[in-house]
């Protein structure tokens, strides 16, 4: 009797902008634009505040 095992889990691949300053991942929402157009992130690792584009927060957020 042959036994077929399931596919692999593949790892999810996020989309979480990373830092300005130092490259690393591990950045956290700390705010958004009156207008909602723009996310603030801070990194972490190393402190820096970062600025991008609501749409790609918001794409990172739902990835998780």
């Amino acid at each position: 009797m042959v036994h077929y095992l399931p596919k692999p889990i593949m790892p999810v691949t996020t989309l979480t902008p990373r830092c300005g300053q130092c490259g690393s991942r591990r950045t956290e929402v700390i705010g958004m634009s009156i207008d909602l157009k723009t996310t603030y992130l801070r990194c972490t690792d190393c402190g820096a505040s970062v600025q991008v584009p609501a749409r790609d927060a918001r794409e990172a957020v739902l990835a998780q």
